[in-house]
């Protein structure tokens, strides 16, 4: 496939102009053009494929099935219609799917008299992702999957051809890593209006791999009045004896020229799941004073989501709450001692308390409430080096114990 030099995905950044690219692309399947033809099947064998069900196998297995295309049909970005299966296809770029998108359009689907039973889910990702595969979908088609899917096609097709260079450039920054925090905002593509999004979510998704046998907080960007920071949580360390606060970690902050590295406290939660009745009031499921201020509880984040229960769709309301807030801790010195100093030494850096023991809100956050301990300005050090640092700080707040 020819570098066309003016690729239609620098002009076309929107997930809707993505979405029309997949629904051109699988929409060969209804025409005669045998190339784009088969390379359609191709794309569905591989969402099909990763569902293991083996009745919709043996339906596109038929060389003369058709597949009918509706975009934005209830909110759904692409569904596809195979005789009696549905396909839905939720699309991101960049961001993660929220509010559960995938499960309300599923059981929207099940509302309007389809089946559970013929409803297939893809979630179609094409930057890395915090446990993208992990996600309770039917199938989950990334970055690689399409690079490997047009590596097995010569077609001289301009949208095929753009689509795959603009897809191989974000795999080039993907691999970036010996590269300092402070200039990956200055690396420039002729294609991609961010390049160092690519950067960012790899390092984070390199990183969650060898984590994974942690339970890690989580990454994701953060869209915030500073600019916005991609953050990367690292794992949780349930060595802290306190009845405001849960476990200690580490956090890596990547933005421009404000590169940290801080150390956080999570504010304890406790998760409510409550049907979704007008008589099923928070308050009495969560009766524990601490979570309490006059009768009602203050702190808590709503999510909702639905189950089948013997074939009735019933609606799940998720709280997570959190006792009532403390607004200054102070335990910096018991975490910053000699000894982890001693081991920052050889980086050239040591930790700085600005700021400590104010407690936050950040809305991209699991655990949304946080305290912040110290930080380390990391402009100056590598992708790798950073990592480095990061190990070195988990290895020593694993063995210490925490009083707050």
């Amino acid at each position: 496939m020819k570098n066309s030099g003016n690729n239609m995905f620098k002009f076309a950044t929107k997930e809707l102009s993505q979405d029309a690219f997949l629904c051109w692309l699988i929409n060969g399947i209804n025409t005669k053009d045998e190339g784009l033809k088969k390379l359609a099947k191709e794309f569905i064998k591989l969402i099909v494929n990763k569902t293991k069900n083996d009745k919709l196998k043996k339906y596109i297995n038929n060389e003369d099935y058709r597949v009918e295309i509706k975009q934005q049909y209830k909110n759904i970005d692409i569904l596809l219609i195979l005789g009696e299966y549905y396909i839905i296809i939720e699309d991101k770029i960049k961001m993660r799917e929220h509010d559960d998108q995938i499960n309300k359009y599923e059981y929207s689907l099940i509302d309007s008299g389809i089946s559970h039973n013929n409803i297939f889910t893809c979630y179609y990702k094409i930057y890395d992702e915090y446990n993208i595969n992990n996600k309770s979908v039917s199938s989950v088609i990334t970055r690689k999957d399409m690079i490997n899917l047009f590596k097995g096609f010569n077609l001289d097709n301009m949208y095929i051809n753009d689509y795959y260079e603009y897809l191989e450039e974000i795999e080039k920054f993907s691999l970036k890593k010996d590269i300092v925090s402070v200039k990956i905002e200055d690396e420039k593509s002729d294609i991609l209006k961010k390049p160092q999004d690519a950067i960012y979510t790899s390092f984070y998704s390199e990183l969650e791999s060898k984590d994974k046998s942690q339970n890690i907080v989580g990454w994701n960007y953060a869209d915030n009045r500073s600019g916005g920071t991609w953050w990367y949580a690292s794992k949780k360390f349930n060595n802290v004896i306190s009845k405001n606060f849960d476990y200690i970690y580490v956090e890596i902050d990547l933005k421009e020229d404000r590169n940290r590295i801080v150390i956080k406290l999570a504010k304890k939660e406790k998760i409510l799941d409550i049907p979704s009745k007008k008589e099923n009031k928070i308050e009495n499921y969560l009766k524990e004073k601490e979570y309490l201020e006059n009768g009602k509880v203050k702190f808590y984040d709503i999510k909702n989501h639905y189950v089948i229960k013997q074939n009735e769709i019933i609606k799940y309301t998720q709280y997570v709450c959190y006792k009532n807030l403390h607004t200054k801790v102070d335990i910096f010195d018991q975490v910053v001692t000699e000894e982890l100093l001693k081991r920052l030494k050889k980086y050239g850096i040591g930790l700085n308390n600005n700021s400590k023991g104010v407690l936050k809100k950040d809305n991209c956050l699991p655990h949304k409430y946080y305290v912040r301990i110290a930080s380390i300005d990391v402009n100056k050090y590598t992708l790798l080096e950073i990592e480095e640092i990061l190990d070195t700080l988990n290895d020593y707040l694993k063995e210490i114990k925490i009083h707050c």
